[in-house]
């Protein structure tokens, strides 16, 4: 298995419960808006790994794998998931765990 840097982001609460600042945002928020997990292509996982880390991690299921392993192929970062912000960092800290390049960043506004 390829080796990688890990990086915890989950954001602290401050003193008073509030939530701090995001370590990935740099904003305010709270857990329960919405995060995206984000696939960054790279030069060194396989195609076909990479469909199975996602699919072997309930992230996806295969036609879903397939589409994002693509989306971030041909444009350098696949939409994974949209969720709340715990599960957007579990998600993305798995990715990283089996060599994948992840990111989560707060899903703009619709």
């Amino acid at each position: 298995m390829p080796q990688c840097a890990t990086q915890t982001i989950t954001p602290e609460r401050s003193r008073s419960g509030s939530p701090a600042v995001s370590p990935v945002t740099g904003r305010r928020g709270t857990g329960l808006s919405r995060w995206q997990v984000l696939l960054h292509d790279d030069d060194h996982n396989e195609m076909g790994y990479v469909v199975d880390v996602l699919v072997r991690l309930r992230a996806r299921d295969l036609p879903g794998a397939i589409r994002v392993m693509f989306e971030a192929h041909r444009q350098g970062v696949g939409l994974v998931m949209e969720t709340h912000l715990e599960h957007a960092e579990h998600v993305a800290e798995q990715l990283l765990a089996s060599g994948l390049t992840a990111s989560v960043q707060e899903a703009p506004e619709a």
